[in-house]
Parts: C-alpha cells; sequence; structure tokens
C-alpha cells in the first residue's frame, strides 16, 4: 500500500507529520511477542507495558522477545 502526499507545505517536517498520522489511523501496527521461557505468544497493537506478565508462567516483560516477521 502507497501513500502519495502532494502538499506544498515550506517544512519538510510537517509533511512527514501528516504521512505519519495517516498510516497509524489508516492501519493499527500489531506488534508479537514470544516468551523465552515458556514460548507463549501475545499480540499488541501498542508497545508492551512496564508492568506486563506472561499469563501463562509469570515471567516479566523482559523475558519477552520480539517475534520479526
Amino acid at each position: 500500500l502507497i501513500f502519495c502526499v502532494s502538499l506544498k507545505i515550506k517544512d519538510n517536517i510537517l509533511n512527514f507529520k501528516i504521512i505519519d498520522y495517516i498510516l497509524k489511523k489508516g492501519k493499527k501496527f500489531i506488534m508479537k511477542y514470544r516468551c523465552t521461557v515458556c514460548g507463549h505468544e501475545v499480540e499488541l497493537d501498542e508497545e508492551m507495558p512496564d508492568n506486563f506478565l506472561c499469563p501463562v508462567c509469570g515471567v516479566g516483560k523482559e523475558q519477552f522477545e520480539l517475534i520479526e516477521e
């Protein structure tokens, strides 16, 4: 999916903010994490919270790895 934005704005930073807004509003980004202790996988549409615990084995966020697909 390609987004083409043709706006005549002096500040390029504003262009990037508009594109970023369009991409984030148009599609939620799902991040998949795997527990390195028990192998349980979770999908989140945001960054994993600091107080997250594995629902299977109870370990904290630091024991999860991001799965890149």
